[in-house]
């Protein structure tokens, strides 16, 4: 989200601006850049710091960034892409945030594996022993993933939607769309602590032209993002449900 009051600001995010008039007035500078059509955050950056700075990040930075862009403009050729935890992307992502939130380890380990990752690059990185058995786990998340949609998930006109508030474990949204290949959007329930996420997003392999923008949606209900992807939170899991049930009808009735 921008603030008229921080020094540095970079960010694509199609409803990054709260504020109206703060939208109408930012201007982009050396330190404040906007640019919702790029496709990632980590891209960018790196762009923003490279044009307006002249600074080019070594290797290491650029093949992260890399992987940063796919996931963010879902860069998978297919559903079975996607759901593979055992690619590049899902062991960096995976071993990023393998604390607990709240961990007072967390940081130290990160900013540690971080350092490693500068060292080493990503490829050998993600393949060190000591985290081989930490992965392993993962091999089949995908297929267990799978699973649990395929019990719990249901279509509503246009839209797959399932409540994982009591499931635990890595999100993978794009396992709505195999076991509903025909659904536009998928629109989930999450657990988040002491909070419950909504989630929408639309299917990244049907080719659908639309003015329909998930971000705007959420934005009614206090959340943001993307055309193609968004989210909301709630404090309750009836309010949590009552606001994907709204999202599910809206698109139904106006994609």
């Amino acid at each position: 989200m921008f603030h008229p009051e921080a020094d540095w600001w970079i960010d694509h995010h199609q409803t990054a601006f709260i504020d109206p008039d703060w939208e109408n007035n930012f201007k982009n500078d050396n330190q404040h850049h906007y640019d919702p059509e790029f496709g990632s955050c980590a891209g960018l950056l790196l762009k923003f710091l490279r044009t307006h700075h002249s600074y080019h990040a070594p290797k290491f930075i650029e093949k992260v960034a890399e992987v940063g862009h796919k996931v963010d403009t879902v860069g998978y050729k297919n559903v079975d892409e996607a759901l593979d935890f055992t690619s590049i992307e899902w062991k960096l992502r995976l071993l990023l945030k393998r604390n607990k939130e709240g961990d007072n380890s967390y940081i130290l380990i990160t900013q540690k594996a971080i350092e490693t990752l500068a060292t080493i690059g990503i490829d050998d990185f993600v393949n060190l022993p000591e985290y081989h058995e930490y992965l392993d786990q993962f091999k089949n998340y995908g297929e267990n993933l799978v699973a649990v949609y395929a019990e719990h998930s249901i279509i509503k006109g246009k839209v797959s939607f399932i409540d994982r508030s009591n499931f635990t474990g890595e999100q993978n949204h794009f396992a709505a769309y195999k076991i509903h290949p025909t659904a536009l959007y998928e629109v989930c329930i999450l657990h988040r602590g002491n909070s419950f996420g909504i989630h929408a997003g639309k299917n990244p392999w049907k080719d659908k032209n639309t003015n329909f923008h998930l971000g705007n949606l959420m934005k009614k209900y206090g959340g943001g993002g993307h055309r193609d992807v968004g989210g909301c939170v709630a404090k309750t899991h009836k309010e949590a449900t009552e606001i994907a049930t709204k999202i599910i009808d809206e698109i139904n009735e106006n994609d």
